[in-house]
């Protein structure tokens, strides 16, 4: 353990010995890395949109992106461990719950892209993350270059031996937990997770790679909307809207089945969107499958017909950095 405490994170003591062996025995997050994919059916979220929109004015619509944020946002906050990253061989509990994401300045394809960092509450609404994610989407697309930008820049300036060196002394405080608060607060790769949403710009959702500069432990690839044919609950076959998300994670913080069950709670807010517009962090009707605490139903009271889908996929792809 460090001399030093971590300004965004707390040692992780609590866990088992074998989670807490594998920081030493996996070095670092590429080798540690699990894909899985999801393919989530959006038709409740469009319905539910089009209505709840329909009341509202042109400038504060909610959208696709952010019913999606703000399902991952709830579904990571109700599961702690997820938001956690690996220090120098330390497990630690992240204090916020930051999301980051790229912004395209214009849809063009030599346009310069810009990354954001989002910080959201247990306590948020979709109202409340949706302002949250207008306000960073319009930073991302101004002129003016992020506290981040500024440092690459200046960085870039130096000759390349001592860039290399200033890269490794920034490394070195990291692992001493001596970072600076300021460079942590403005990195975007310091964060919970990165999210690419690629709906709209007509691109397949990559499985990623996670960096291994900042503490990030999670990459969503979130793709587009299609109609795909699915077998219901009944053995019949119907049209849905879905969407596949890929996701990658670092296992030397919590295990799979953990993952596995938040990736399913993500899914089940996706099938009843209006549980974000409750402050509630906990609602008992959100609980994981297996939990004691499970709720057979939604906010709306009902419980959406299942349909099967492609099983879990345990795969590497080499993405693209896309936003």
């Amino acid at each position: 353990m460090s001399l030093f405490k971590r300004y965004e994170g707390e040692p992780v003591e609590s866990e088992s010995v074998e989670q807490r062996i594998l920081p030493f025995l996996l070095k670092g997050r590429n080798d540690s890395v699990v894909y899985y994919e999801q393919m989530v059916d959006a038709g409740v979220a469009l319905a539910w949109l089009e209505r709840t929109n329909a009341e509202r004015a042109p400038n504060e619509r909610f959208t696709f992106f952010h019913v999606a944020l703000g399902a991952i946002a709830r579904a990571m906050s109700l599961r702690p461990k997820m938001n956690r990253f690996v220090i120098d061989g330390q497990i630690y509990q992240r204090k916020w719950l930051d999301i980051s994401f790229m912004v395209k300045k214009e849809r063009r394809d030599d346009a310069a892209t810009s990354a954001v960092k989002v910080r959201f509450s247990s306590e948020d609404t979709l109202e409340d993350m949706a302002r949250k994610a207008r306000a960073a989407i319009q930073r991302g697309r101004s002129k003016e270059h992020t506290s981040s930008e500024r440092e690459m820049a200046l960085g870039l300036r130096l000759p390349r031996l001592a860039l290399k060196a200033v890269v490794a002394g920034v490394r070195l405080l990291d692992s001493l937990n001596l970072m600076p608060r300021k460079m942590i607060e403005a990195d975007e790769l310091y964060a919970t997770m990165f999210l690419a949403f690629l709906d709209g710009l007509n691109l397949e959702a990559p499985f990623h790679h996670l960096y291994e500069w900042g503490t990030i432990s999670i990459f969503g690839s979130v793709g587009q909307v299609e109609r795909r044919a699915l077998v219901n609950a009944r053995g019949e076959v119907e049209v849905r809207q879905v969407f596949p998300v890929r996701w990658t994670f670092d296992e030397r913080v919590t295990d799979g089945f953990y993952a596995g069950r938040t990736m399913e709670l993500f899914q089940k807010i996706m099938l009843d969107p209006q549980v974000l517009e409750q402050r509630s962090a906990f609602p008992a009707s959100f609980q994981p499958s297996g939990s004691a605490t499970e709720g057979r139903h939604g906010a709306n009271g009902q419980e959406p017909e299942p349909v099967s889908s492609p099983p879990p996929k345990s795969v590497g792809i080499a993405g693209s950095e896309v936003g």
